[in-house]
C-alpha cells in the first residue's frame, strides 16, 4: 500500500551559479562557497550547468546548507540520497572534481582541496544528518551517500554507484559490500546491473544477489539502445516470477539492516 512507500530525494552539493536562484543568492550573501586563493568563488560544471560548491569543512556552512533541506520534508521526503558529493565537477581535462588549489576552512585551520577532498562527502553527510535529526528528533534519519570517508557510518549508508556491467561487476559488488562492512560501514550496496543494458541472465543473477545485500537498489538504463532486443530495461522484464521472489525477500530485510546500521554508529 501507499503507506509502505517512502520517498528519498536525491540532493547534490553543486548550487546553480545564477543570480535569482534562492540557494545561490543566500549562499553568496552568507559567503559559504568554496573560493580560490584570490577569494573568488570556484566554479564547476554539473548537469544543470555552472555551479558553485558549499564548503562543508566550515561548521557555519554546514548549518546554512542544512537549513535548505527544510523545504523538502513537508513534501513527503522521508530520507536523502547525497549524490555527486566526491565532489563531482565535470571537466574537459584533469580530475572531475574541484581544483586542488581551492581553499577550504577546515574548521578554522584552513587548507586546500588536497586536504578537503576525501572528507567533503563525509561532512556533507554530517550536515544532512544533523539537520534531519533536529527537524525530526523522534525518527532515525535515513541517509545514503555516494562518497564518504572513515566514520561515514555515523551518518548513514553508502551507495557504491554503478559497477562494471558484466559478470566481473557482479562479483565485485559482493566484494565491495563485504569490504565496506569490514571497514565499519555496514549499510551499503551497488546499483544492480551497473546502470547499463544487460543480458537477461546476468541481470537476473545480479538481482538475486543484491536482494540479500543491505542496500538493494536497481537502476534502469535509459538513452539510445537501452531497450535493445533481448535486453531488459527494468527488473519487470527479466523473469518476473523470479524477481518477485527476490523482492519479497528483500522487503523483509530493511528494518533489520537499518537497525544494525544505526547501531554501528
Amino acid at each position: 500500500g501507499a503507506e509502505t512507500v517512502r520517498l528519498v530525494a536525491a540532493v547534490r552539493p553543486g548550487v546553480r551559479a545564477e543570480r535569482g536562484d534562492p540557494a545561490y543568492d543566500s549562499g553568496v550573501a552568507a559567503g559559504v562557497f568554496v573560493r580560490d586563493a584570490r577569494g573568488r568563488k570556484v566554479r564547476g560544471l554539473v548537469g544543470a550547468g555552472d555551479a558553485v560548491f558549499p564548503d562543508f569543512t566550515d561548521v557555519r556552512v554546514r548549518k546554512w546548507w542544512g537549513g535548505l533541506l527544510e523545504e523538502l520534508l513537508p513534501r513527503g521526503t522521508a530520507g536523502l540520497w547525497l549524490d555527486g558529493n566526491e565532489p563531482l565537477s565535470l571537466a574537459a581535462f584533469g580530475d572531475a572534481t574541484l581544483p586542488l588549489s581551492a581553499r577550504h576552512a577546515l574548521d578554522g585551520r584552513e587548507g586546500d582541496h588536497r586536504e578537503a577532498h576525501n572528507v567533503y562527502g563525509l561532512l556533507m553527510a554530517r550536515a544532512a544528518y544533523e539537520h534531519l535529526f533536529e527537524l525530526r528528533p523522534q525518527e532515525r534519519p535515513f541517509l545514503v551517500s555516494r562518497a564518504g570517508w572513515a566514520g561515514s557510518q555515523r551518518y548513514g549508508g553508502v551507495v557504491a554507484g554503478p559497477a562494471v556491467a558484466d559478470w566481473s561487476g557482479l562479483r565485485a559488488s559482493l566484494s565491495l559490500v563485504l569490504g565496506l562492512g569490514l571497514c565499519g560501514v555496514p549499510y551499503c550496496g551497488p546499483d544492480v546491473g551497473g546502470g547499463e543494458p544487460l543480458p537477461p541472465e546476468l541481470y537476473l543473477r545480479w538481482f538475486q544477489l543484491a536482494a540479500y545485500l543491505p542496500l538493494f537498489r536497481t537502476r534502469s538504463p535509459g538513452g539510445p539502445g537501452a531497450a535493445a532486443p533481448g535486453r531488459p530495461r527494468g527488473p519487470w522484464e527479466a523473469a518476473p516470477w523470479v524477481l518477485e521472489h527476490g523482492l519479497r525477500c528483500s522487503t523483509r530485510m530493511p528494518p533489520w539492516d537499518w537497525t544494525m546500521a544505526f547501531g554501528s554508529r
